[in-house]
C-alpha cells in the first residue's frame, strides 16, 4: 500500500486544492478528493454549505460506514486529513440516460429507485439525491457526495424527504412521466411504500406552495420542477384515491 500512498502523493503535489480528481494505479481507476477552497454555485449552496471543510470531512466518515454496512458506496481506500480517495464507482446516472435507448433508460431508473431504497433500509439517508450522485457500473449502482446529508433525528421524515428530493431531481433533468412514475413505482415496491405514503401526505400538506408557483413566471428551471413535481404528485395521489373509491 505503501506505493499507492506515493502515488497519491504525486497526485497532490501536481494537483493542489484541486476537487475532484481521477487517476489509475495498477489497472484500477479511483478519485482523489479534497476541501473546496471555494464554495461555488448559488446562494442555497453556500448557506448549506457554509464550512466546506467540515463537509469534506463529514462525507470521509460517512462513506466509511456506509461501506461497512453494506449500503451502494464506493469503498474508501486512502484518507488523510486533507484528501480521500474513492475506487471508481462508476459513470453517473445522468450521464448514462443520455446515449440510452428507452429500455435502459427504464432499467437505469428502476435501479436508481431501488438503490435509493436499499440505502434507507439499512436506515442511511442521502441528503439530496440527484442522478449526478448516482454512479452505475456493469449494472451496480453506488451513491456519491453525501457532504449534505447531516444527521437528522427523525428518520422517517428524512427518508421522505430524500424521496420527494428523487422526485423532483428527476422532473428538474426533465425526464418523461413515464420514467418518473417508474422510479416511484419500483422504490415503493423495493421496501419504500410507507415513505411513498407519507409523502403523499406531505405534499397535500404542502400543496398551497404549488398554487403560488404556478401563477409565478416559469422563468426558472427550479421553480417549473417544483410545479411539475407538484402536478405529478398531486396526479398520482388523485389516481390512487380513485381505485380505492372502486375497490
Amino acid at each position: 500500500m505503501q506505493n499507492f500512498k506515493e502515488y497519491v502523493n504525486e497526485i497532490l503535489k501536481n494537483h493542489p486544492g484541486e476537487r475532484v480528481t481521477s487517476f489509475s494505479f495498477e489497472g484500477e481507476k479511483y478519485w482523489l478528493k479534497q476541501p473546496e477552497l471555494r464554495i461555488r454555485g448559488g446562494l442555497l449552496t453556500k448557506i448549506f454549505k457554509a464550512n466546506p471543510k467540515a463537509a469534506f470531512d463529514y462525507e470521509a466518515l460517512k462513506c466509511e460506514s456506509l461501506y461497512a454496512a453494506g449500503a451502494p458506496v464506493p469503498q474508501l481506500v486512502l484518507r488523510d486529513e486533507n484528501f480521500f480517495v474513492l475506487k471508481d464507482g462508476g459513470t453517473p446516472v445522468d450521464e448514462v440516460l443520455k446515449s440510452s435507448d428507452e429500455a435502459s433508460c427504464v432499467a437505469l431508473i428502476e435501479g436508481y429507485a431501488a438503490a435509493l431504497a436499499q440505502l434507507h433500509s439499512r436506515g442511511f439517508i442521502h441528503g439530496r439525491p440527484a442522478l449526478r450522485d448516482i454512479l452505475v457500473k456493469n449494472g451496480e449502482m453506488k451513491f456519491i457526495d453525501f457532504e449534505n446529508c447531516g444527521e437528522r433525528s427523525d428518520l422517517q421524515k428524512a427518508k421522505m424527504r430524500d424521496f420527494l428530493l428523487f422526485v423532483y431531481d428527476l422532473c428538474r433533468e426533465g425526464l418523461d412521466e413515464s420514467l418518473v412514475r417508474a422510479g416511484i413505482r419500483t422504490y415503493a415496491s423495493s421496501g419504500g411504500q410507507d415513505v411513498v405514503q407519507s409523502s403523499w401526505t406531505t405534499v397535500l400538506v404542502l400543496r398551497p406552495i404549488y398554487f403560488i408557483a404556478r401563477i409565478l413566471p416559469q422563468k426558472f428551471k427550479d421553480l417549473n420542477a417544483l410545479v411539475r413535481t407538484f402536478e405529478l404528485c398531486l396526479k398520482i395521489i388523485e389516481e390512487n384515491d380513485d381505485q380505492r373509491k372502486t375497490k
